[in-house]
């Protein structure tokens, strides 16, 4: 059995689409790797598909598998 890692990492959004999103992160992820993505009203499950250097960071591309609204009790106002 795999035990995942748990990491939180802060980021920020460089560009999203319908099915993507390229973020910039502070350290690398591999491709492959399965992250989670929390924005004000959103809780999103993706998968790292490159990781680039960008100045100081990283800037990584990411396909979306899922995407869940957060209970209103767990969102950030």
């Amino acid at each position: 059995m795999l035990r995942p890692s748990v990491a939180q990492v802060e980021g920020q959004f460089l560009d999203t689409s319908e099915d993507g999103m390229k973020l910039l992160v502070s350290q690398p992820l591999e491709p492959g790797t399965v992250i989670q993505v929390r924005s004000q009203k959103r809780f999103v499950l993706a998968e790292v598909r490159y990781c680039l250097p960008h100045t100081d960071k990283f800037a990584i591309g990411v396909e979306i598998t899922a995407v869940f609204d957060l209970p209103p009790s767990e969102r950030q106002s």
